[in-house]
């Protein structure tokens, strides 16, 4: 851990339904209206145990990167969708690191996506014409090799891999 990384205690909302993240510090400021938030910033987010990025049998993880939004520091809490934190296998009231990521930001032109299940296939056919506008309206920050959480509808949610990403 470096003096940049943010520790943090994980909330979730199901009111926020998209994959962004937003710093709090203190509980009594979780439901604080959301978008009054002034700044973001990009952060890897992992357990205290993954922060050296290494898994299960000393494989290299992949975390989850996210575009988080606060006011003013300190921040304690990290508050996010439900979703994306089970996604990611991340319980409320975890302790979490988050690590400013700065140079693996790249614009890309295209993106190939994998749904993940059947039922992720099933609703990728299903919702095919709105399936371009949900992405780029919930999605900022992709890396290859990442699971996403997209909110189709309301009762719709969908997961897919990033496959490959073709810069432009």
């Amino acid at each position: 851990m470096d003096l940049h990384t943010i520790p943090v205690e994980l909330r979730t909302s199901p009111t926020i339904r998209s994959c962004f993240g937003y710093l709090r510090g203190r509980l009594d400021k979780l439901n604080e209206e959301i978008t009054a938030a002034s700044s973001s910033a990009v952060f890897a987010i992992s357990k205290p145990e993954e922060a050296i990025g290494m898994g299960e049998k000393g494989r290299e993880t992949v975390k989850p990167i996210m575009q988080v939004f606060g006011t003013s520091p300190p921040f304690m809490y990290l508050l996010t969708s439900a979703e994306f934190a089970s996604t990611w296998g991340f319980n409320q009231g975890d302790r979490l690191f988050l690590e400013p990521v700065t140079n693996d930001i790249v614009p890309s032109e295209s993106v190939s996506l994998e749904p993940l299940t059947i039922e992720d296939w099933l609703l990728v056919e299903a919702s095919t014409s709105q399936l371009e506008d949900v992405f780029l309206e919930q999605i900022r920050i992709i890396h290859t090799g990442c699971v996403i959480t997209l909110y189709v509808s309301t009762n719709a949610v969908l997961h897919l891999r990033v496959g490959k990403l073709f810069p432009g």
